[in-house]
Parts: C-alpha cells; structure tokens; sequence
C-alpha cells in the first residue's frame, strides 16, 4: 500500500497543520541481482567485526594457490552452506525492503505481504587476509581484527564505567553553570561597567524627588521649569547637560 500526504490548513484562534493520508492498494514484482553476498565462515571470531572490516577488494580476488598460505597459519570454514545461506538471507533482508517501497511509491508505504524467491544461486569459497589478534582484561578476551589489504581496523576495548559516569557529571555540571550564567546575565543580576551620563538638571531634580526647585520671583519657579509633582516624577529642563 502507499499514501500521498496533503496539508490542510485551519483558521480559528491559531493555525495548526493537519495531514492526511489517502492509502491506495498496490501490488508488483521487483527484481534485484545481489553479487558476492559476504557471509563470515569463521566461528571463532565476532561476525560484527569482520563486517566492519569491509570493503573488500573482490575484484582482484586470484585463484587460489597453495603457495598463497606458505608460512601462514589458517583455517578452514566452519559454517555450512545452509547456515551461510540463511546469514546471507538476513544480509539481503534491508536491501529487498528498501526496493519494495521505492517501487511503490508514495509519501509513505505499508507492506502487508511479500513473498521472496531466490534464483540461480551460487556460492564460493573466498580466503580473506585478516590479521587477528587477541588478548585478555580482567578474564574477558577481547579481539582486534585488521583489513590485510586496507589496513582497516575493528576491535574491542574494555571500557571503564566510573571514568564514564565522571565525565558526564562533569559535562552536567558545565550545562548548568552555563545556564546560570547565561540567567543572570539576561536577568541584569551581572553587569558590565558602562560610561556615566553626564548629568542634566532635570537629572538632579529627579534624583532628590522630595526637592523642589527654588522658586523665582513671586513664587513661581525659574523659566523653563515646571514644579514638581507631589511624588516628584514630573521634571522639565530646557538647560542643555551641566558639564
């Protein structure tokens, strides 16, 4: 199945987004040629970190030759053919899914069913260079693994929980003084030295507040000046800045 999604947009008190999906009902074949479907042949070591080794080379891959494993230590394969042929199956699993949607279509996609089958399948013996090399920590073994013809590297490391756990408290504990920090500034409760004002007169007046200006004759204030209110808050001056 496949849906289309469409936006409709509602008009009140505020505007919000509503999607709907229309589904329609589809059906196919889809057809894909998988080639060199690695499957590790090796028991002994972890199948995750040989798939991190790749890629492989594989189209220089030579004929095998006795002379190939002169001085070397190997070994031989110890899984099945139908053991690898059901690990190349759940190799192949992702690969088919994502196909089926792309044919489909769509914004979104629902696959209720799908039936696969494999045809004209082959298989092959492949010896890979890897070095391997083990050791132990606190009675657990640990493996390193490297690409023979890359270079690449996969392995484990012991990893220790309380240099962790330390870290992040550290890293919780720098968030939080960068939150407060960053509270306090925007509240004013940390501020930067900033030039005084030069003082105007309608600035002295409103710093006294309970002041008045001394009034001029008959009682009345000086030109340019308006008396204070009760609470001091009404100032007026035409004098340019003192200073």
């Amino acid at each position: 199945m496949r849906g289309s999604s469409k936006s409709l947009k509602r008009s009140q008190t505020r505007t919000r987004t509503v999607t709907k999906t229309n589904w329609y009902t589809v059906s196919g074949e889809v057809q894909h040629f998988f080639d060199d479907v690695l499957v590790c042949g090796s028991k002994s070591v972890p199948p995750h970190l040989v798939t991190w080794l790749e890629p492989w080379d594989l189209k220089k891959l030579e004929p095998f030759r006795a002379e190939f494993l002169s001085g070397f230590k190997t070994e031989r394969y110890g899984v099945g053919l139908r053991e690898g042929f059901g690990e190349a199956k759940r190799a192949m699993e992702p690969e088919i899914v994502r196909l089926i949607r792309r044919d489909i279509g769509g914004d979104h996609q629902r696959i209720e069913f799908k039936k696969t089958q494999y045809a004209a399948v082959t298989f092959k013996h492949l010896l890979l260079p890897v070095w391997v090399a083990n050791y132990r920590y606190q009675e657990k073994l640990f493996h390193i693994l490297v690409n023979g013809r890359t270079g690449k590297v996969s392995g484990e490391r012991p990893w220790s929980w309380w240099k962790i756990v330390r870290l992040v408290l550290l890293v919780l504990v720098a968030v939080l003084l960068v939150s407060i920090l960053a509270s306090l500034t925007r509240g004013g409760g940390i501020r930067g030295k900033a030039e005084a004002p030069h003082p105007t007169l309608d600035a002295v007046c409103f710093a006294g507040e309970t002041a008045s200006p001394r009034p001029g004759a008959a009682g009345r204030p000086p030109a340019g000046f308006r008396e204070l209110t009760p609470g001091g808050r009404e100032v007026l001056a035409s004098r340019p800045p003192v200073g």
